[in-house]
């Protein structure tokens, strides 16, 4: 009801007189003036400010209602920024990110193409025999190991720019990467240094070298056989395997990138025990690992060394339990069941099927695993997606690396 009827209302009981009016007419006029609309409060602006501020607001009225409205609504954004902001993040450039191009090995030489097998380029320039590409964790350089002949698996170590723009520069300088089936290059989360083992005056050691070519250093000493590295996605921390001479154990150690302060996290006992590279959850807390101490098991530990298990799991040398980008799953190989992906707590498992061979690795977006199908570790890779395993796809021929393109 408007304000003039119910003024109307109101005179006409008033002209009858209060002694003569009609009880229902003055109930009408009441219940009229009860349901007039009334506007809250803090959108007058002499709620916020003293009334001589006030003065000839009557026209800005929903121009400062605005304003107010607007400005608390920028307070609360910047409180739920402020809110997200503390909350831990994953380091850049790691965490989900899209995919990109593909390093492969062919011809004996490391190419980069599309997933779908086109644009294929060669990067290894006048390198005649080139393996094992790695790329930087910004997707814009590739390392690789430029072995001495086709059948050679060690040799320096070597940069590439993915556009082409430059020659691979010699990073490892004298030092030549450790002959292993998995040399386990491991760039720094920045992408100025890798870790690799080395050879160093006739024993394997973890390097550290400058991504530019300005030099290597050793940072174990040589009482013992270090391979293995593994960056922390934080940037504090190496993990590396150390296996003394005689060959009777095998130790999980880390350390800070210039070797100090170095322990060990776990060790397992035995000429056939060993341990295989450890990876790191993303956040830097965890590593995942497999165990060989009678049974092979995958493990992933904190940095207190306390483990849990995993269960039973299969790999090829010393390949190991990769985790998902965002860090709440690993994947194993086992004997039955092929791809399995568990949750960290080893809570949750879930089996995809015998679709890969020897090592398993995860997509940058973390849709899909890829791994080597068939029994040739180097043999077609197949491409997994974890939604529907059965619509895998074979990729390429060749140990793959995948590039990291940020979303």
């Amino acid at each position: 009801m408007n304000e003039d009827v119910r003024d109307l209302m109101l005179v006409a009981w008033l002209n009858e007189g209060p002694d003569r009016g009609s009880r229902e007419g003055l109930e009408r006029a009441l219940a009229a003036t009860r349901t007039a609309r009334q506007r809250l409060g803090w959108t007058f602006l002499d709620w916020w400010l003293p009334g001589q501020l006030t003065i000839g607001r009557v026209r800005g009225t929903r121009f400062v209602a605005t304003a107010v409205f607007v400005v608390l609504l920028a307070l609360m954004l910047a409180l739920a920024a402020a809110f997200v902001g503390s909350r831990p993040r994953l380091p850049a450039p790691l965490g989900p990110a899209a995919n990109g191009l593909m390093a492969m090995e062919a011809e004996q030489g490391v190419y980069l193409v599309r997933p779908d097998g086109s644009e294929r380029r060669k990067i290894n320039g006048a390198l005649e025999f080139a393996r094992s590409p790695e790329f930087s964790p910004d997707g814009t350089r590739v390392a690789f190991v430029a072995n001495a002949s086709d059948t050679d698996i060690g040799g320096p170590l070597f940069v590439a720019p993915t556009d082409g723009s430059r020659p691979p520069i010699n990073v490892s300088g004298e030092v030549v990467v450790a002959r292993a089936y998995y040399p386990a290059i491991a760039w720094s989360p920045d992408g100025a240094r890798l870790a690799f083992g080395g050879y160093v005056q006739g024993v394997t050691s973890i390097v550290v070298a400058a991504s530019d070519g300005s030099g290597a250093v050793a940072i174990t000493d040589r009482t013992a056989i270090d391979d293995l590295p593994s960056w922390s996605p934080d940037g504090s921390l190496i993990a590396y395997r150390i296996t003394p001479f005689d060959r009777s154990s095998r130790s999980l150690a880390v350390a800070r990138p210039d070797g100090s302060d170095e322990r060990i996290l776990a060790t397992v006992t035995g000429p056939e025990a060993t341990l295989s590279i450890a990876h790191w959850s993303p956040d830097s807390s965890r590593l995942a690992y497999l165990r060989t101490d009678g049974d092979t098991t995958a493990v992933v530990a904190d940095l207190n060394g306390h483990e849990t298990s995993l269960g039973r799991a299969w790999a090829y040398g010393d390949t190991g339990v990769p985790w998902s980008p965002e860090g709440r799953s690993v994947a194993l190989l086992t004997e039955p069941d092929g791809v399995v992906v568990v949750d960290a707590d080893g809570l949750d498992r879930r089996a995809l099927g015998k679709l890969a061979f020897c090592w398993i690795e995860w997509s940058p977006d973390g849709t899909s695993l890829y791994g080597p199908r068939g029994d040739h570790c180097a043999g077609d890779v197949r491409v997994i997606p974890i939604a529907r395993p059965e619509m895998a796809t074979t990729a390429m021929e060749g140990v793959l690396s995948w590039q990291r393109v940020a979303p």
